[in-house]
């Protein structure tokens, strides 16, 4: 069936569509973007938006860390997605971000 926006939906949308005509990141308008097994993550600017080949990355060196680490250091987070997906990946260590 047909859905019709209301008003608050439509003015919603509206901003939407004018601040991707501006360019603005789809992520940053959403405000949240999914990555590797963390569901959604929280994405605003200026923060670095979470890539596919960033997910890859994790995956690289989850395989490639025969251990879990104690502690663990990512420098230039961004948004804190890879630190999130390590510390999810072993629960028992901490991360600075």
């Amino acid at each position: 069936s047909d859905k019709y926006l209301d008003e608050e939906e439509g003015k919603r949308l509206l901003s939407f569509v004018r601040r991707r005509c501006e360019r603005e990141p789809v992520q940053y308008i959403v405000g949240e973007w999914p990555f590797h097994e963390l569901g959604e993550v929280w994405v605003r600017a200026p923060t670095l938006i979470p890539r596919p080949e960033t997910e890859e990355l994790v995956d690289l060196i989850i395989r490639h860390t025969p251990a879990a680490p104690a502690r663990f250091l990512e420098v230039g987070p961004g948004c804190g997605a890879i630190s999130l997906a390590l510390l999810k990946a072993w629960p028992g260590a901490r991360g600075v971000a």
